[in-house]
């Protein structure tokens, strides 16, 4: 049978500020419809997910003026488990020009849970970016 698409979906932006290797992008809400998707009232840096949904997600993170040589990744990450596969990395060649990651993977929730985008870099860089999250099955 035919499955239940819901017209729901969420948009966030990545709050710009310098970033450490390690960290979790912290995310204010742009905009929300629907109730399938929500930020942590508690922990500005994990998106809450129901359960019994595919969800398809895109992000695109930007550092408009990095130096010369250095790396940057975004990392997913879905509850406490990096997913790899749908992990991006760029680097930098010449100093002062823009560099961004970009990725778009869906993965199907069988429980509740959360995500978040964790920041790799080579040296601490300021970044901004969004985040777009719909369920596109139930």
């Amino acid at each position: 049978g035919a499955s239940e698409i819901p017209n729901s979906f969420a948009q966030f932006v990545a709050s710009p500020k310098a970033y450490q290797h390690g960290e979790s992008l912290s995310f204010s809400l742009y905009l929300i419809r629907g109730d399938e998707i929500s930020l942590s009232p508690s922990d500005d840096t994990a998106i809450l997910l129901k359960p019994a949904y595919l969800y398809t997600f895109s992000y695109d993170i930007q550092c408009v003026s990095a130096p010369a040589n250095v790396f940057m990744g975004i990392i997913p990450y879905i509850a406490t488990s990096a997913e790899l596969l749908y992990a991006n990395f760029s680097q930098s060649s010449l100093a002062n020009a823009p560099l961004s990651c970009s990725g778009s993977f869906s993965f199907y929730f069988s429980f509740a849970s959360s995500f978040s985008l964790q920041f790799r870099c080579s040296e601490p860089l300021t970044v901004t970016g969004s985040l777009t999250i719909h369920p596109t099955a139930k």
